[in-house]
């Protein structure tokens, strides 16, 4: 499976360690992994050094949100991803202008990683665009419930 890890960026935290770890076991598992960020962040180079692909789409200094998902689900038509996970609030933002124009073929899922309202919030917003929403745990996973 082509598989997209998407992610604000590589900042150094729990997300970016979530997102190598899980591309390292997909990519041992046989799957093409992918990890798209909004902006590198300090720890981009890590991708390489573990053999990750990755690419970068961030937004224009005076580009609207509209125009911006339509970039990115240009990338993901071009790319053809079977699955896409994504990690963060701001793809969420996101999600809700464009998650639509992303092929049917590609399974969207987003990823709950904190406990806290705004997450909630923006996924119960663009709950529609999701094929799956999940949880790193199960007290996430009753809150968002």
């Amino acid at each position: 499976m082509r598989i997209a890890l998407c992610i604000n960026n590589m900042q150094c935290g729990g997300i970016a360690t979530f997102v190598i770890r899980l591309s390292r076991y997909l990519i041992e598992a046989g799957h093409a992994v992918v990890v798209v960020a909004i902006t590198p962040g300090e720890m981009w180079s890590i991708l390489a050094e573990n053999d990750i692909p990755g690419v970068v789409i961030p937004p224009g200094r005076w580009e609207s949100a509209v125009h911006y998902s339509r970039r990115v689900a240009d990338h993901f038509s071009a790319a053809r991803y079977d699955v896409a996970f994504f990690n963060s609030v701001r793809w969420s933002q996101y999600a809700r202008s464009g998650l639509h124009l992303i092929p049917d073929e590609t399974a969207a899922v987003s990823i709950l990683h904190g406990d806290r309202a705004l997450l909630y919030e923006q996924t119960c917003l663009t709950q529609r665009v999701w094929n799956l929403i999940v949880a790193v745990s199960p007290r996430i996973q009753q809150r968002m419930a």
